[in-house]
């Protein structure tokens, strides 16, 4: 899934779908450009994968989650996100906070100022980034390759 980012507001999106990742390298979404990072995704499930539900709120924030209990609860607590999919794309999950063996945390962290936002990053140095910065380290959500 290709990461981009809206420098003005510094929100991030990711997507591992080829149509809306031509849309947005064509600036069909204006403000949006690709950061260079990306995290490995499936586009099918199996006995390892689970799905990721996917939330937008306006004007620009996403939210994504592969537990489907965290899924629920953020369409029944949070009326101002909507469910964009409920499977955008497969990772493995965390099992008790933890990655198997060769495979990587994919960490969330969340801005709570100015327009609050999430990001989801696999690097060392963009873990870092976004300490410097201030953002909060929710810890793993899901784990790639």
């Amino acid at each position: 899934a290709k990461e981009y980012v809206r420098p003005e507001t510094e929100q991030y999106f990711i997507t591992s779908d080829i149509k809306e990742q031509n849309d947005l390298d064509l600036g069909k979404h204006a403000g949006w450009y690709p950061t260079g990072y990306s995290i490995p995704v499936w586009s099918v499930p199996n006995e390892l994968l689970r799905p990721v539900c996917r939330f937008f709120r306006p004007p620009d924030a996403h939210f994504y989650a592969s537990n489907q209990n965290e899924c629920m609860q953020v369409m029944s607590w949070f009326r101002d996100w909507h469910i964009e999919s409920q499977n955008v794309f497969n990772t493995i999950p965390t099992v008790n906070g933890k990655c198997l063996n060769n495979t990587r945390y994919v960490i969330r962290f969340f801005r709570p100022f100015g327009e609050p936002t999430h990001r989801y990053v696999t690097s060392v140095s963009e873990i870092a980034t976004m300490t410097e910065k201030q953002w909060i380290n929710e810890g793993p959500v899901f784990c790639t390759i």
